[in-house]
Parts: C-alpha cells; structure tokens; sequence
C-alpha cells in the first residue's frame, strides 16, 4: 500500500541483530558470531534464521515438528532427514529436548 515495510521477528535479521546486541551488551564486549548458537525447534523460522546470520543452530526435535518426526519420546532418523532435506539446510546438532 505504499508504506514501509520491516519485518522484525524470525527469521528477518533484525530480531537476531537485536539478540546479539544485548548479549554483547551483558557480556560487555563484542561477540564474535562464531561463538553464538542458535537454538529452536523450527526449521522455516529458526534455522533459516540462524544461516541468515551466520551461526550454528541446535535443532530441538520434540517441538513443533515432533509429530511429523514420529513423536517426542523417539524421532524417526529418516523423517528427521527428510524434514532438513526439505528444508535445504542442516542444523550443527540436534537433540530431543532442551534442559538444564
């Protein structure tokens, strides 16, 4: 319509911009990008964003792929690959579920 447009959430770069901002802000000094990993459970949003910028994703399989992946407790290998090879892209990792 004539406007400007920004888009500011996954996987368009200013919302990893803005990230890497405050980290280097809380680390009080600048962070190289070969030291940030990115880490989610979508391959549209979240590894796409991650090569957008540059860095190493970590993709979570019990997330919102979990079904077409076989389920939470035991992604299908196969599926999983199938899912990447869709993608065009693979993540550095990948790991069932995150936590501390």
């Amino acid at each position: 319509m004539g406007g400007e447009v920004l888009y500011a959430g996954k996987p368009y770069r200013p919302i990893y911009d803005l990230a890497l901002a405050k980290a280097q802000a809380a680390a009080g000094r600048k962070v190289a990008v070969s030291r940030v990993l990115a880490i989610g459970d979508s391959v549209r949003t979240d590894l796409k964003g991650a090569r957008t910028i540059g860095v190493d994703f970590l993709f979570v399989t019990s997330g919102i792929h979990a079904e077409e992946l076989g389920g939470r407790e035991r992604p299908d290998s196969k599926a999983l690959n199938a899912t990447f090879a869709a993608a065009g892209d693979r993540p550095k990792a990948v790991m069932r579920q995150l936590t501390w």
